[in-house]
């Protein structure tokens, strides 16, 4: 039969069931759509503007419009569930989620909701994509990922655009911008001014993140990022920015599927709480190269500004980075590792010298302390 091409036209002010605009399921071609505003359209379950499901073809989506679309459950602009799917100079925004259904029906993913599906993992590609102000209602009992919700299993490729203005406001307030359990690869991204009581950035368990060349600037949350036995963080390239956070700026728990991870050329600077807290019961190393952790935990109320590593047998290494903030009371670190961490630290600019790095419990140690300067 060959592929089917939708394009050129608006669709609005629908109601469903299910796919309140477009619902498209056990498709065997490659579906095109195009060119088409999708607007204001309602489903008293899942994708309020599209769903699409149980299809073997891939799904393309170009230059459409996915807006004020509401979904009483999840996945009020676009629901996806067994169906590769990419998605290019698209804009998806104002769309909301309620709180309908069951007491165990899916919420959330306001934007994008990406279900656990039963065909086997799928991946989401975004190819200059902006997704902005997409709200999880309050009367949610526990929608999460204001912008996207990708469940385990499944891969979200996103190269250019922008995750601006997502809100979650329900009662499970984690993932303004994003909620994973999968594995994420983002390129070229703005993420900035997303609003909730939890964290902006949620990664699950097992889940893999690779983030180069991302702007994080301006959300405010609890955590900025939270973790939870995650696999590997790959950071290059990222600027963390004057975010407005309760805690911590990091929360990172890596779990067993790590291989270790890398923060490349990572800038945090400008925050009331420390940058980033480790947690993690693997034996890899965590590299940190050519980063600046600067101007964090402003207020004071932690007795470490940069890093503090918490593992019984795992190990950091930092070189050619600079870690500089205000020491606020005495015994203050910018690098404070415990509970059997080992680190090293090269070529490294650390305000407060060897003074400002060290153990807090007496059995981690810093193995080697080589050719750094303090420069206050």
């Amino acid at each position: 039969n060959g592929p089917t091409t939708i394009s050129g036209f608006t669709l609005r002010d629908n109601r469903s069931s299910i796919g309140g605009a477009i619902n498209v399921g056990n498709v065997f071609e490659d579906l095109h759509l195009s060119y088409l505003d999708i607007i204001n359209n309602y489903t008293l379950q899942f994708g309020g503007g599209i769903s699409l499901s149980n299809s073997s073809g891939h799904t393309y989506l170009y230059v459409v419009e996915i807006a004020n679309n509401v979904a009483d459950q999840c996945g009020a602009g676009i629901y996806i569930d067994d169906a590769n799917t990419t998605i290019q100079n698209t804009t998806i925004s104002g769309n909301r989620t309620n709180n309908g259904g069951s007491t165990q029906a899916l919420q959330g993913g306001a934007g994008i909701f990406v279900d656990i599906g039963s065909a086997g993992p799928e991946t989401i590609t975004l190819n200059q994509c902006n997704i902005q102000n997409n709200v999880i209602n309050e009367i949610s009992e526990r929608g999460q990922g204001a912008g996207i919700y990708l469940s385990s299993g499944h891969t979200l490729s996103w190269s250019g655009g922008q995750m601006l203005g997502n809100e979650n406001l329900s009662a499970t307030p984690d993932g303004s911008a994003l909620f994973s359990y999968g594995d994420i690869d983002l390129s070229y991204l703005s993420i900035y001014d997303n609003t909730g009581a939890g964290s902006v950035i949620h990664f699950g368990s097992g889940s893999t993140n690779n983030f180069t060349n991302i702007d994080i600037l301006q959300n405010t949350g609890y955590y900025l990022i939270e973790s939870m036995q995650t696999g590997s963080w790959n950071f290059t390239d990222v600027v963390i920015n004057d975010n407005i956070l309760e805690t911590t700026v990091i929360y990172m728990d890596e779990g067993s599927e790590s291989s270790g991870s890398v923060f490349e050329r990572v800038q945090i600077t400008g925050h009331d709480y420390p940058a980033l807290y480790r947690s993690s019961f693997i034996e890899e190393q965590m590299l940190f190269n050519n980063c600046t952790f600067a101007n964090n935990n402003l207020l004071g109320t932690a007795n470490f500004n940069g890093i503090l590593a918490n593992s019984t047998i795992g190990s950091i290494s930092i070189t050619n980075s600079i870690f500089y903030s205000p020491l606020n009371n005495e015994g203050d670190k910018e690098v404070q590792i415990q509970n059997g961490v080992e680190g090293e630290i090269h070529y490294s600019d650390i305000h407060g010298g060897l003074d400002a790095v060290g153990s807090s419990d007496g059995s981690s140690e810093i193995t080697a302390y080589e050719n750094n300067i303090d420069v206050d």
